[in-house]
């Protein structure tokens, strides 16, 4: 009853409310005074956690699975790793949860082996695939399903290579390669796993993504940063970096590969109806957007981060509620030691045309900060889902921590919806919108805006006077602000729309 339940909610509440489309101009406006408010911290060192079909949230705290049936709020344990030997999930993105569409759980632990649950939902678990390095793993990005029920899986690790000599050998060489990626089409079961992927030569001996001296211009990296399928057209991506940063996709199950045009080896991957979205992950290059493609197979920049948000883009998620998709990305604070960055959340809800920052961390900070969403498969998150969960840790191993390991939750119906503007209402015409709302905080004053143009409000009355202009599409939004000059959760609702 629990997803049924606030679906309603969110349903009866979204009909009636305001989802604030953000645009760029508005975005430099609110980095320091972010548009959200009824957000819960809760103290946990569950990072990245799966949500599975029931809404329940799955994460790793060392070598114990855990579960959480209240969104976050309370984690039980499910199962230790160490009862078989297994090693340890480590921060930020060293392990990964995945539950596929029969209910079989897969873990990767930073221990070179692939776990699963020996029935759906099982409490027990063997060892499945053992991957090509001891301390190699999965990450969150890397283990998918195609719509066939084949189930992928890359490998992560960052692993010197302890013959690396920086006199005379590449950059590229200072790491052992484990960019391989894994197949099996009998539910990732033992001894069902192979290797697919052969880019090194035309021999197909390698099977692997591996970076070479010989094969530089086609090799890939140390690691594969995302294997995910597009579930709209069943296409299958892989990403990889940090050197050589390129994406390939596969129509064909991993048989056949398609170099596509992106210069980026992506983390974050995400896919709406039409269209893909990227996180680029590589602050040095000076090439901090969030990325797009319509197609694919080109990929092109749709939101560049400027100011003290030029830092790693890093997760993408889409999700859709009452049937409108929305992308989320996280900027990630990860070099804060080198420079005054922030990390942050931000979104669109119209396909990338416009984004807004939704909320950030301190400039500087200390504490933990932003990383990656709560997810489902191919990192989208559950239709209706009523939150964005978004998981925190300290930017490196030897910054001066403080604070306490988190999630933040931010609920989606804090967020507002469009307002819907009637076929009666003429183009070049003045119209009132009234509206009710209340705020437990007070309201300070009210903002309307047509396509980021504000409107006069008055908040004694609860109206607001708008004159259209001749455009094709209007986006109306509202934001009510209590005393301290955050977005109120207002609660708000349009009483009527006239000329």
């Amino acid at each position: 009853m629990k997803k049924i339940t606030f679906s309603i909610f969110i349903f009866s509440f979204l009909l009636g409310g305001l989802f604030y489309l953000f645009n760029d101009t508005a975005s430099s406006k609110t980095i320091n005074n972010p548009i959200v408010s009824k957000i819960d911290e809760i103290e946990t060192d569950i990072y990245h956690p799966f949500i599975d079909d029931d809404w329940n949230l799955w994460g790793l705290d060392g070598s114990k699975l855990k579960r959480s049936e209240d969104f976050g709020e309370t984690w039980d344990e499910w199962y230790d790793f160490e009862k078989i030997g297994g090693g340890l999930a480590r921060l930020p993105i060293y392990g990964a949860v995945y539950i596929s569409k029969k209910g079989y759980i897969f873990v990767g632990l930073e221990d070179g082996k692939v776990y699963r649950s020996n029935e759906p939902q099982g409490k027990e678990f063997e060892v499945v695939n053992v991957l090509s390095h001891p301390k190699s793993t999965l990450n969150v990005w890397n283990i998918t399903e195609d719509n066939d029920g084949v189930i992928y899986h890359g490998e992560y690790a960052n692993i010197t290579n302890p013959n690396y000599n920086p006199e005379t050998d590449l950059k590229e060489e200072m790491f052992i390669s484990v960019a391989y990626v894994y197949k099996s089409e009998k539910d990732g079961a033992k001894n069902s796993w192979e290797k697919i992927g052969s880019f090194l030569d035309d021999s197909n001996k390698v099977n692997s993504f591996v970076w070479n001296k010989e094969a530089a211009t086609i090799g890939a990296d140390k690691h594969i940063h995302s294997t995910l399928v597009n579930p709209y057209t069943n296409e299958l991506f892989v990403t990889y970096g940090d050197w050589n940063r390129y994406t390939w996709k596969s129509k064909d199950s991993g048989e056949n590969w398609i170099k596509t045009e992106a210069t980026e080896g992506y983390t974050g991957l995400t896919f709406t109806e039409n269209a893909i979205f990227a996180a680029t992950d590589f602050p040095y290059a000076s090439n901090n957007y969030f990325a797009k493609s319509v197609d694919g197979m080109h990929f092109e920049e749709t939101f560049k981060l400027k100011d003290s948000l030029d830092t790693a883009t890093y997760d993408m998620h889409s999700h859709i509620v009452n049937n409108e998709s929305r992308v989320i990305g996280i900027v990630h604070d990860e070099w804060n030691q080198q420079h005054d960055f922030q990390s942050a959340v931000v979104y669109t809800e119209n396909e990338g045309t416009s984004w807004e920052v939704l909320t950030t961390t301190p400039k500087g900070s200390t504490d933990p900060v932003y990383i990656g969403l709560a997810h489902g498969r191919n990192s989208i998150i559950p239709e209706n889902f009523p939150y964005w969960i978004i998981s925190n840790h300290w930017t490196r191993e030897d910054v001066n921590k403080t604070g306490e390991m988190k999630i933040t939750r931010i609920p989606v119906i804090n967020i507002a919806s469009k307002i819907i503007i009637p076929d009666t209402i003429k183009k070049n015409e003045i119209a009132k919108i009234k509206f009710k709302a209340t705020s437990i905080d007070g309201i300070e004053k009210i903002e309307l805006l047509v396509d980021g143009d504000k409107n006069k409000c008055d908040k004694q009355s609860m109206e607001c006077k708008v004159k259209f202009s001749e455009i094709e599409n209007y986006e109306v939004v509202l934001r009510v602000y209590d005393l301290e000059g955050n977005y109120s959760d207002s609660k708000p609702e349009i009483v009527e729309v006239k000329s």
